[in-house]
């Protein structure tokens, strides 16, 4: 896994935010000079970071809200909405259908440019006097069925999914896309009839795996490819009817498999591979077909530097849940596009951008927010197919330039250009957002960092009754259709949950026991089981050699080089 060329050690700096050294390497200064932008013929260039890789993706993560929804009065007509936005929020809404009309027009919100005040900050009055979208399903019109989703492409009997698209008879994902009749599942790609996946993609009746692909009938199994009729298997490829890593029968995995269907036995299962897991080997890091490239789960890509969870990528740097993109820096879950992003957030099909959030098909767009088809625009909010605008008012190209000039001068003085958005500036509290799930923090803690903090809880659903998880039946054959009507108390949050009808339906057709955990709680664990998004200096505990990987040296897994395994395991 060697780095890129370019990666020599320039200096090593002080972040801003932690105060810990960080390194800046000739890659990073090689990159920001491409990405530095021309304007009025004139090159603006990008200063070196201030802050360290993962202080910038916290700031970024920390103005995104992907699955906190609530119930919330349009501004436009007082109609209770399912909203990203909390009751107590200051940003008004609208409904997805009423944003995309006639009769919202971004240009009645325009701002003039105040060039002694911060120009971020101004954006993000911008943004709070603008009405919003309730949710960002683009196509909404081609959602059915679908009203609890957030950030997701056209998907039918869809139910709280999360930056997903093509989604049918599915619930309780994120990130994943072409998923049919599948719950609980996070990256995962072609799939259906699934179940808590950890990072997958074309699988079929797969249940409790972490990062498996091309696999059908697989079960508490990790890191491995083409299995077919495997239980409890580690790091096995293109095998059939395997249990805990050895073959038996046919016949007697049918015996096994059978066995599973009470809470108890899955149970059972699930502390006997957590123990077989340890005792074997694990790859430093789980990238495959990759060259020179660092970071983990990095596939089909090269001269990808500290990128996590990464598909189909060149030479992208510090990029993480990004895919079928090129030459960029500092982005987070950005798709499909020409590249030369920086700074940027959930941000498609877009090109030559800079500290956007939530921009697609758009073009030179910088420091903007939720735009769509728009090109050569600064410092806007909703605006859709426009171009030469600031601050939601449409200039000439060439007052455009010059204007725009000025105020990169202006943020040059101030600091801000070539930084994201200050947290501050977030409508969200640091405990809704993404942050909050990869960079856990307390009130106080986040509070004292200079982070907003929401503290709304939504009501609890509404039920005939509240059930404790302990007592629910060991089958859910046992468990009768009233609790469709009840609410179970989590085992460990104690928040009540209710089933949907499509998801009591699969447990029961595929022999799963009903959840003891909140959905939340679920998503929570599955994160958990992730490796960080940071690497370690380590030694293969089989060859000595230094290597860098995503598991601690404190922590027990036999950790082998990329080598070494390969050679052990996949000739």
């Amino acid at each position: 896994m060697p780095p890129v060329s370019t990666d020599s050690l320039v200096e090593t700096a002080i972040c801003a935010a932690s105060w810990a050294a960080f390194p800046i390497y000739g890659g990073d200064i090689d990159m920001l000079d491409r990405l530095s932008p021309v304007i009025a013929w004139r090159k603006f260039p990008l200063p070196r970071p201030t802050l360290c890789p993962e202080e910038r993706e916290r700031r970024r993560l920390s103005h995104l809200n992907l699955r906190n929804l609530y119930k919330k009065s349009s501004a436009l007509d007082g109609k209770i909405l399912v909203s990203m936005h909390a009751p107590t929020s200051d940003i008004q809404i609208w409904s997805q259908k009423d944003w995309w009309s006639n009769r919202y027009d971004a240009f009645t919100y325009w701002r003039k440019p105040n060039f002694h005040a911060s120009i971020t900050t101004q954006i993000a009055d911008l943004y709070r006097s603008a009405p919003q979208p309730a949710l960002m399903n683009a196509a909404y019109a081609m959602m059915e069925n679908a009203e609890y989703n957030n950030y997701c492409e056209p998907s039918k009997n869809a139910y709280l999914n999360f930056s997903g698209m093509e989604l049918t008879e599915s619930a309780y994902s994120v990130g994943s896309g072409r998923l049919h009749r599948s719950f609980d599942i996070w990256w995962a790609d072609q799939s259906e009839y699934c179940y808590e996946v950890n990072s997958g993609a074309m699988l079929r009746k797969c249940f409790f795996i972490r990062n498996i692909d091309t696999s059908d009938d697989a079960v508490y199994c990790a890191y491995g490819s083409g299995l077919k009729h495997c239980i409890g298997c580690f790091g096995l490829m293109n095998k059939s009817h395997h249990v805990f890593n050895e073959p038996v029968s046919p016949q007697a995995y049918e015996i096994m498999r059978n066995s599973l269907s009470g809470y108890r036995a899955w149970c059972a299962l699930s502390e006997k591979f957590s123990a077989f897991e340890l005792s074997r080997p694990h790859r430093c890091v789980a990238s495959m077909n990759h060259e020179h490239c660092s970071g983990d789960q990095i596939f089909d890509s090269s001269e990808v530097f500290e990128g996590f969870y990464v598909v189909s990528a060149k030479r992208l740097r510090h990029a993480h849940e990004c895919g079928r993109i090129a030459d960029s820096m500092d982005i987070s879950m950005s798709y499909d596009s020409d590249g030369l992003l920086y700074q940027c957030l959930m941000c498609g099909n877009s090109t030559r951008c800079i500290g956007g959030i939530s921009l697609g098909k758009c073009s030179d767009v910088h420091y903007s927010i939720n735009c769509t088809g728009c090109r050569h625009c600064f410092g806007c909010v909703g605006m859709v197919n426009v171009e030469y605008c600031i601050f939601n008012r449409q200039y000439t190209p060439e007052t455009y330039a010059d204007t725009v000039a000025t105020l990169i001068e202006k943020m040059r003085t101030d600091g801000e250009w070539g930084e994201f958005f200050p947290s501050s500036l977030s409508p969200f509290g640091y405990d809704e957002t993404q942050a909050m799930e990869e960079f856990p923090l307390s009130k106080d803690e986040a509070t004292a960092r200079g982070f907003r903090w929401s503290g709304y809880e939504s009501p609890p659903p509404e039920a005939k009754k509240i059930i404790p998880a302990s007592a629910l039946p060991d089958t859910s054959a046992e468990v009768p259709d009233e609790i469709l009507d009840w609410a179970i108390e989590c085992e460990i949050t104690k928040k009540p949950f209710r089933l949907i009808p499509q998801e009591l339906d699969f447990y029961r057709s595929e022999h799963l026991p009903i959840p003891r955990r909140h959905p939340e709680q679920r998503h929570i664990d599955r994160a958990r089981a992730r490796n960080p998004r940071r690497l370690y200096t380590r030694y293969c505990a089989k060859c000595g050699a230094e290597m860098r990987t995503n598991y601690a040296p404190d922590r027990p897994e036999i950790v082998w080089c990329e080598t070494c395994y390969d050679r052990e395991f996949l000739g």
